[in-house]
């Protein structure tokens, strides 16, 4: 190969990466494939990325290095919904290959005796990572950006509570264009969030993959999604998601994307 050729190739090898990261720093909501499990990747408009649950760590590797602008292995904001490992079981490996800065968790965790936990803890310090407990009301704003926790509720916590009761509830809110993430809460929980107010929403992360037990009626009337996200793996285990929930969003004609069938799903913020 002669030196003007290389030189071309070069050129365009670099101009190539520089369109392809200017793309990752566009802000958007991208709904990894994790298959049976969750994790959610969003690039704010301030330049800082975003991670909501840690679902099986190579699928979730895959989904970073596909949307991580180029050379950064740097994640500003971490929420944990809750231990299940399906929304957890990367976290622990994912501490060791990227740059964790805060983590954040339903203040159910604070004061369990859960071995689990507690390794996931001894690793957190080891790294230095900050924990911070988050309960209803509690808010995280960034200029253009802010996230709302609703759940879990101080006041229902209990010894009997389980994971999927207590766990985080978000509204992330970009540019006035609103995801609501309901991790695998039950509809009893859905609807006491909503009981005082409608979660009028752009994207509604539909709660448990698709569970029967996580989605009404009611709760669709009172967050109007235009567009309902299902992360879920292929011929999963648990049937999901449930025909019973498909019905519900076909009867009040709400578009349905789903991991299982699309692959990982990336939502752009309008401007």
């Amino acid at each position: 190969m002669n030196f003007g050729k290389a030189i071309f190739l070069g050129t365009l090898v670099c101009f190539y990466v520089f369109i392809i990261n200017d793309k990752r720093q566009l802000p958007r909501v991208v709904f990894c494939d994790v298959k049976q499990g969750d994790a959610t990747y969003v690039r704010l408009p301030e330049q800082i990325d975003l991670l909501i649950d840690f679902g099986n760590y190579n699928y979730l590797n895959t989904c970073l290095n596909n949307n991580l602008p180029y050379f950064d292995r740097q994640i500003e904001l971490a929420f944990l919904t809750h231990l299940d490992k399906d929304h957890s079981g990367a976290l622990y490996k994912l501490i060791d290959n990227y740059n964790l800065l805060t983590l954040y968790v339903p203040y159910s965790l604070k004061n369990i005796s859960d071995n689990y936990w507690q390794q996931l803890k001894n690793k957190l310090k080891q790294k230095k990572i900050k924990i911070v407990y988050l309960m209803s009301n509690q808010e995280l704003t960034i200029q253009q950006s802010s996230i709302l926790v609703l759940w879990p509720e101080l006041t229902t916590l209990t010894k009997k509570t389980t994971q999927n009761q207590s766990a985080l509830a978000l509204l992330l809110e970009i540019n006035h264009f609103r995801t609501l993430f309901l991790s695998d809460l039950e509809i009893v929980q859905i609807e006491k969030i909503l009981r005082f107010q409608n979660l009028i929403t752009n994207i509604l992360k539909i709660s448990h993959h698709g569970s029967k037990f996580g989605t009404s009626t009611t709760i669709l009337q009172k967050t109007k999604p235009k567009l309902a996200i299902i992360s879920v793996g292929k011929n999963n285990q648990y049937d999901h998601p449930d025909k019973y929930v498909l019905n519900l969003l076909k009867k009040n004609n709400i578009p349905v994307k789903r991991t299982d069938k699309e692959g990982a799903i990336t939502i752009q913020i309008p401007k």
